[in-house]
């Protein structure tokens, strides 16, 4: 049974004769570190930049701390970051966060990085904890890694399971999760987890969260009668994992390219479009080609923009592009080619304006990580409402609501999305706006 919990980071053994290794021996003491905290390893172009981070949780056992050999008590993988929850805090929203970025000059790094995790379990005799991971990566083109291609090795007692390009590892034999009598569990055990890129692509990042099991209904059969954190006190008990060292083979076919994109957004402003993005640094970069499309299939070429050749500085760019303000999503395409005639696709992103009737709608706090405000006036009572997408112009939620007349006010969680920029859209009888929104933790 797990008294504390500790989070590691893996430590990766080779997969084959010509595997080599990212550690993370050098990761600071925990006097020299606060969350969140970046840590920087290996040798480009297979090297690391990792972002450690928490929500809602108190540290304990000295971590974020590098372990070079297992001690047993609690049971970490020998060389690896321990993570340690001394009690997770808000149990709907609590986590840590470890983001890996491969070779930052370029688009990632032609690698398959295998590694392993010890101590995914849960508490079954005394329900006081349940652990979860969540495991996703991108590929060098900025897009998800299929599930298929994040294998992995679980020890029985295990559940694994996709959550769209999610996989999650929870430390019982069920998909639920709540307390009950018939799962089962077993402490210390190994989990080996590799990640491919898709042939001839680099691998961009690697995510991995760390959180207790949020919810679950009672089993009335088993005489449970809530969730694992209201089962017992503490809610829950202190929790922890372990990560390897990172163990990467190279890939063949594959080319890293030069261009380091840093951001690309598109908003609304009055009736226009406005593009920016920003590149860490270029080389050979030519131009960037802007294309437009009104179904996000059929694009025409509306713009070159000049490269800034070759520069190891931030450069930054913007085009605006007028826009009809019927509420009808405009799509934006992104592409970057070399002097050699080599293009890229950096991505698209979508874009929708309103003929605003109404500018007293207020949208707070704005970067939000777990709840958006929505405060207006209504002169009558009407149907309200609220669509939020993603930056590519994909509905993610819509939610309809009855409005009175006064001042009205909306709370909004929005603690399910993953960080990165959305546009939200409100709309009802004399009340409308289009505004963009960060959702940072």
């Amino acid at each position: 049974m797990k008294k504390i919990l500790p989070i590691y980071l893996f430590t990766l053994i080779g997969v084959c004769a010509y595997a080599q290794t990212i550690s993370w021996a050098t990761y600071p003491s925990p006097a020299g570190q606060t969350l969140p905290y970046t840590y920087n390893a290996g040798t480009a172009p297979y090297n690391m930049t990792a972002v450690v981070s928490r929500n809602n949780t108190t540290l304990g056992d000295g971590t974020p701390k590098y372990v070079a050999t297992n001690p047993g008590t609690p049971c970490y993988v020998s060389g690896s970051l321990a993570l340690y929850a001394n009690q997770f805090g808000n149990i709907t929203n609590a986590f840590f966060n470890v983001n890996m970025r491969f070779n930052s000059s370029a688009n990632g790094s032609c690698m398959a990085v295998t590694f392993t995790m010890m101590d995914i379990n849960s508490d079954e005799s005394n329900g006081t904890f349940l652990d979860v991971i969540e495991i996703s990566a991108v590929d060098g083109n900025g897009v998800a890694v299929p599930v298929g291609n994040i294998s992995i090795t679980a020890p029985a007692g295990t559940h694994v399971a996709n959550s769209g390009t999610t996989r999650i590892i929870r430390g019982h034999n069920n998909a639920a999760e709540r307390f009950d009598c018939f799962y089962s569990s077993s402490p210390c055990n190994t989990t080996s987890v590799t990640i491919t890129p898709p042939a001839g692509i680099p691998l961009q990042s690697i995510n991995i969260r760390y959180r207790p099991a949020y919810g679950g209904n009672a089993n009335a059969a088993c005489g449970s009668t809530t969730a694992y954190w209201n089962f017992s006190t503490p809610r829950p008990a202190s929790q922890y994992i372990s990560i390897s060292n990172l163990s990467y083979t190279t890939t063949a076919g594959c080319t890293p390219m030069p261009v380091e994109l840093m951001n690309y957004n598109a908003e609304c402003n009055a009736e226009t479009s406005l593009l920016t993005w920003s590149t860490a640094s270029e080389l050979n970069n030519d131009y960037f080609t802007i294309e437009k499309s009104t179904d996000n299939e059929n694009f025409v070429k509306i713009a070159i923009v000049e490269g800034a050749g070759t520069t190891n500085t931030t450069s930054n760019y913007s085009y605006s592009d007028r826009i009809n303000t019927s509420g009808n999503s405009v799509y934006y395409r992104l592409s970057q080619t070399d002097y050699d005639g080599t293009t890229k696709n950096l991505g698209v992103r979508a874009v929708t304006c309103f003929n605003e009737q109404n500018q007293n709608i207020t949208i707070y706090p704005n970067p939000s990580s777990d709840f958006l405000n929505i405060e207006f006036i209504s002169e009558t009572d009407q149907t309200l409402n609220i669509k939020i997408f993603n930056a590519i112009g994909e509905l993610l939620l819509l939610q309809s609501g009855q409005s009175v007349p006064g001042l009205n006010k909306i709370e909004l969680p929005v603690f399910d999305f993953p960080e990165g920029i959305y546009h939200i859209m409100i709309s009802g009888s004399g009340v409308s706006k289009s505004q963009r929104i960060i959702i940072s933790r």
